[in-house]
């Protein structure tokens, strides 16, 4: 089974409390990404064997 979804990786750092995490992530704009994985794996504990390919479409860094 092969599907593409289009969204945007980020890296950022999130304020908890007086501590700061280092958050990284796939957002993908219709939040189809986390139903995938969903469809994949349906059963709680349940596990697969997967492989990810990424293409990075543009590498624009955040204007400020």
């Amino acid at each position: 089974m092969k599907k593409s979804i289009s969204g945007q990786v980020y890296n950022r750092i999130e304020k908890m409390g007086d501590r700061d995490y280092r958050h990284i992530g796939f957002e993908d704009p219709n939040g189809v990404f986390p139903l995938m994985l969903e469809s994949l794996v349906p059963k709680v504990g349940d596990t697969k064997k997967v492989k990810i390919t990424m293409e990075i479409l543009d590498d624009k860094k955040d204007e400020k």
